[in-house]
């Protein structure tokens, strides 16, 4: 996979906002596995997706920087208002979609996005059954320790785009 191929694979699916560095410009802080173990989100042991299923911060983060680019892109989303959580979810449900179908059309490369998995309304980890999609499955950038605001400034993107808006980012790796 090269950087161009998916920079007009974005490009074809409608991504106008992108940008790309080195990994090695990737900022780490291993302290955001704290939010996620202290289950700040409501994920943690309920999504294969995120900890402690999809690993540990130590091996997410050899493996991201087992690469040497990152294509970093994102969705921005209007809300009614600030407090507008099921515009949120929507938002990120359309991200995951969107997300899914580029890494489909690259063959699956290496990519992590958003916050957790979200192809199924319910994860199996709750009832304790193997994974339904265990191909698709999305690691999300924080539970790598990357600081996605540190990430956007890196690649030249706004990681807050306004009053009532939701900004989505997600990453692929060369």
């Amino acid at each position: 996979m090269t950087e161009r191929q998916i920079t007009d694979t974005l490009l074809a699916n409608g991504v106008e906002k992108f940008g790309v560095c080195d990994v090695n410009e990737i900022v780490f802080d291993e302290n955001l596995r704290k939010y996620c173990e202290s289950n700040s989100c409501g994920a943690f042991g309920r999504n294969y997706a995120c900890p402690p299923f999809c690993g540990s911060k130590e091996q997410l983060i050899k493996k991201v920087k087992s690469f040497k680019r990152a294509v970093v892109y994102q969705t921005v989303s209007p809300l009614l208002d600030s407090f507008d959580v099921e515009g949120m979810y929507e938002a990120g449900k359309r991200h995951t979609e969107l997300h899914l179908k580029i890494r489909k059309e690259l063959d699956n490369c290496f990519s992590l996005a958003a916050g957790g998995c979200r192809i199924c309304p319910e994860c199996a980890a709750i009832k304790k059954e193997p994974c339904r999609h265990p191909d698709d499955v999305i690691i999300s950038l924080e539970a790598c320790c990357i600081n996605v605001s540190e990430l956007a400034a890196t690649v030249g993107l706004k990681y807050i785009n306004g009053a009532n808006t939701v900004t989505y980012f997600s990453a692929f790796f060369i």
